[in-house]
């Protein structure tokens, strides 16, 4: 039920949303870029984002609870506020989250990368 998932100067697209069970799941780039889309998680989903100079994009079913947490860092990007998510301190929480039964929470760290939250195109 555990997913890890390395890109090093490459590219790489993770169809996990038909996943039927996933407890938890690390994704991690280095000089590449990486596609992940997340399924609608039957427990609390957890999970890890690390992007240094390059980009993640994840795909995150709507209805689903969703909080981010990430520090604030000087050259990587995201694009959370766009996708209607509030900022308290270090999080970023989907409105309706703790009312929700079915949740992911993540922790980012983008360091010259970008990470993108439900791309335009989908997570291709």
């Amino acid at each position: 039920p555990d997913l890890d998932v390395s890109v090093n100067a490459g590219d790489a697209t993770v169809w996990a949303s038909s996943l039927v069970e996933m407890g938890s799941f690390s994704a991690g780039v280095n000089a590449g870029s990486l596609a992940i889309a997340l399924p609608v998680p039957t427990a609390d989903l957890r999970g890890s984002l690390s992007v240094n100079a390059g980009s993640i994009e994840v795909c995150v079913p709507d209805g689903v609870g969703l909080r981010i947490r990430m520090d604030d860092e000087a050259f990587g990007s995201n694009n959370f506020a766009d996708h209607g998510l509030v900022r308290n301190g270090d999080a970023w929480t989907r409105p309706g989250y703790d009312s929700t039964t079915q949740r992911i929470e993540l922790t980012a760290d983008a360091n010259l990368g970008s990470i993108t939250l439900n791309p335009e195109n989908g997570c291709e």
